[in-house]
């Protein structure tokens, strides 16, 4: 059972016990072997004897939602490390999810704590301005990203716990807790993103409590954030992984898998793969390149990509024409459906404008072409879902044939940025 061990009347139980009592969310944020788990337990627990009904978003937990034999032989973990394909479809999740619970639980008593790893795209969408429904939540005071920094010292004392946790556990998370080399990895991708921000670092091999924190602190620039030092080891005795039993889990419904899942498996995996390496571009134009290449088969020429999905002009989207794509077996999704072959064209066309910090009430012009005239209702019908009112300017084309016979809508359009 968890049990509070942080001292009363220390640094570290005065912001947590502030956090308890003033905050809306709080998110724990850094790498594995950090005491994110730990700091999670006990801000939880301080919650709980404050009256707050504690919701709880953890990354372990929500991507085990995903943790199905038809998706992992799809895509597999590769040595410990969840495929950056998962990693998306979690991040996509996520920010309906907390705007779910937003709404669900309006109540000042209600409190989420999560525990958001955000490197390699770990719920990295939580520190990305992007124009929707969640992002005044995330983005005023009363959401607060804790990133507790340990020393050195401290640091090696919670790798050592995590490896006697993993060959002794004492919860059922203890045992898929990183391994120490994928700690150690997780340091070398950090330091690696603190060259490409520009952060000056002293020749070392080793943890850098420094450079560890500013990369945090320019992830989250967007976001309130506090670094929290972390100067004493805390004496645990049962599982950092334990936690009220009062308080409930954010995880992905089955639909919701099936639906993310579906989503990803429409869009290039070069690009997923691109997302995940760039986690830390957290700027709204930067979270795909300006120019994001298409590398389906479809899209080359002598192999190499011949168009981008969008292209990005100050505020104004130019998206380039979307198809239902096809699946890692290399067949085409909805075949002979065309109303799933709209809705993957909508979801596609919808991760792009995200990527660009848009939606599809940004949109100024469409145009549908489409190879048969009555599928005119369907595409109209699945559209009502996706394109609120009043809707863009639009045109239907109806035509011989698309670029493979097998795709039967295809669609484009311009959207441009909301400055609100």
């Amino acid at each position: 059972m968890a049990e509070l061990i942080v001292e009363r009347g220390s640094d570290l139980y005065k912001v947590l016990v502030e956090a308890a009592r003033e905050r809306r969310c709080v998110f724990v944020t850094g790498l594995p072997g950090a005491g994110k788990s730990l700091i999670v337990q006990q801000l939880a627990l301080i919650a709980a004897e404050e009256a707050r009904e504690v919701h709880l978003l953890q990354w372990d937990v929500a991507r085990l939602a995903f943790d199905r034999p038809e998706i992992l032989a799809r895509y597999p973990e590769v040595d410990g490390l969840t495929h950056p394909a998962i990693r998306v479809a979690v991040g996509l999740w996520v920010r309906g999810a907390v705007s779910e619970w937003d709404r669900a639980h309006p109540e000042p008593r209600h409190m989420l704590v999560g525990e958001t790893p955000l490197v390699g795209d770990r719920l990295s969408e939580l520190a990305r301005p992007v124009n929707d429904a969640v992002e005044p939540l995330l983005s005023r005071p009363q959401t607060l990203f804790l990133i507790p920094v340990p020393t050195s010292a401290v640091r090696q004392q919670v790798e050592a716990a995590r490896s006697r946790e993993m060959t002794e556990p004492r919860h059922e998370r203890d045992v898929a807790s990183a391994a120490p080399h994928l700690v150690r990895a997780g340091w070398e991708e950090l330091a690696d993103v603190a060259k490409r921000l520009g952060i000056e670092a002293a020749p070392s091999d080793g943890y850098d409590p420094r450079v560890y924190a500013e990369v945090y602190r320019r992830v989250l620039r967007y976001r309130h954030a506090l670094v929290l030092p972390i100067t004493t080891a805390l004496p645990v005795r049962e599982s950092a992984h334990a936690v009220p039993p009062s308080a409930s889990e954010l995880v992905p419904t089955a639909a919701e898998v099936a639906h993310f899942i579906a989503t990803i498996t429409a869009r290039p995996l070069a690009g997923l793969k691109w997302d995940v390496a760039h986690w830390y571009k957290v700027d709204s134009i930067d979270a795909m390149p300006n120019r994001h290449v298409i590398t389906g088969k479809e899209a080359k020429t002598d192999g190499k990509p011949s168009y981008s999905s969008a292209v990005v002009s100050g505020d104004t989207i130019y998206l380039a024409g979307a198809v239902s794509g096809r699946d890692s077996a290399g067949n085409v999704v909805g075949k002979g459906d065309i109303e799933a072959q709209t809705v993957a064209v909508f979801e596609s066309l919808k991760a792009t404008l995200a990527s660009a910090g848009a939606t599809f009430a940004d949109l100024t012009k469409i145009t549908v072409y489409a190879t048969k005239l009555e599928y005119r209702a369907t595409i109209a019908q699945v559209r009502s879902r996706y394109i609120p009112q009043p809707p863009p300017a639009s045109t239907f084309v109806v035509i011989a044939s698309l670029a493979d016979p097998d795709f039967l809508v295809e669609i484009e359009g311009i959207a441009v940025r909301s400055k609100a």
